[in-house]
């Protein structure tokens, strides 16, 4: 069978919600893909990416989403597509800093600026809280910190 007849099978399992099976057919368009077809391959690593993602394979959905990026360093999907993996394995500064990278490559995407307001949001909601001054310094509570 011909790469893109794996990919279209993938992409049906993909909407019938069966995961497994999708990355099983887009495994098997990328092994039956011409390796020089780098257009072609960065859609089915993303792909599989993304059906990682629905299983919560965080790190298999990073790995193609590496390939994304490698394969085309100007494609905004695939540093979308490395960003949610990151945020996925609970790497908000990471994703943060590979949507980022995206919006370097290509500046102004609405995706990839909404995703990176996403992550710095994730960043703020995981920092602890600042100590207050009834910490540090001049506090209003009646107990005496003195040294003797």
């Amino acid at each position: 069978m011909a790469a893109v007849e794996f990919k279209n099978e993938g992409n049906a399992a993909w909407l019938k919600e069966e995961f497994d099976s999708a990355i099983d057919c887009f495994t098997k368009a990328i092994e039956a893909a011409d390796a020089s077809d780098k257009e072609f391959l960065r859609v089915i690593y993303s792909n599989r990416s993304a059906a990682h993602l629905k299983l919560k394979h965080a790190d298999e959905a990073l790995r193609d989403a590496e390939m994304c990026v490698t394969l085309d360093e100007k494609w905004a999907k695939g540093y979308a597509r490395k960003g949610d993996a990151l945020l996925a394995a609970k790497k908000p500064t990471d994703a943060f800093n590979a949507y980022n990278a995206g919006l370097r490559a290509v500046p102004g995407d609405k995706v990839l600026t909404e995703k990176s307001e996403q992550a710095m949001r994730s960043i703020r909601a995981a920092a602890p809280e600042p100590m207050g001054p009834s910490r540090f310094g001049n506090s209003s509570s009646s107990t005496s910190h003195k040294i003797g």
